[in-house]
């Protein structure tokens, strides 16, 4: 009798502990919904200040380096332009040039450099070089994680939830470089 009360007790304080859990995750998951969008227009469009972690700042300076307008919506035209800039005549865009440009353009480690070249690389099954078909897969993952697989446009909500899936495995914990 001893026992199964003792057991009970636990049961009861072990529901009682999922829910505080369940709450706290809840909660967080409330707050995280509530930052801004990424926007492209402002002093401080991209800046930790707006409630963003390093992920959130570089995919903002990402997202915001790719639309060539500023309209928080990029066309298929911004993205492949991007890419356009790093393979130049070539059939690929070379690790080198990539890094090279990513670094000037987002305030991050070489270690990161090379995670985002490995990453996007990666997009079409072959990590060895980066091509058109690599850009094709990244552009259709932000329209799907947009709902709107052949959409028109890329706008912050999918182009976030495909780059901060990636920061993941890019960012390097140990990088000290200052952002925004």
């Amino acid at each position: 009798r001893e026992h199964f009360v003792f057991f009970f007790c636990i049961q009861i304080l072990a529901a009682n502990m999922f829910k505080s859990v369940s709450l706290v995750l809840c909660l967080l998951g409330i707050a995280a919904a509530q930052l801004p969008d990424y926007s492209c227009t402002g002093a401080t469009n991209c800046a930790s200040a707006t409630g963003y972690d390093r992920g959130d700042v570089m995919g903002c300076l990402y997202f915001c380096h790719l639309d060539a307008n500023d309209d928080d919506k990029l066309t298929r035209g911004e993205y492949d332009s991007a890419y356009q800039n790093c393979a130049g005549t070539a059939d690929n865009c070379e690790e080198a040039t990539f890094e090279a440009i990513i670094m000037s353009v987002l305030p991050i480690c070489a270690s990161e450099a090379d995670g985002m070249f490995r990453e996007m690389s990666a997009k079409d099954g072959d990590s060895s070089t980066f091509v058109i078909g690599d850009v094709d897969v990244m552009w259709n993952e932000c329209l799907e994680a947009q709902n709107e697989p052949g959409g028109e446009f890329v706008v912050t909500t999918g182009f976030r939830s495909v780059w901060l899936d990636s920061w993941d495995r890019i960012e390097d914990p140990t990088c000290t470089e200052p952002y925004p």
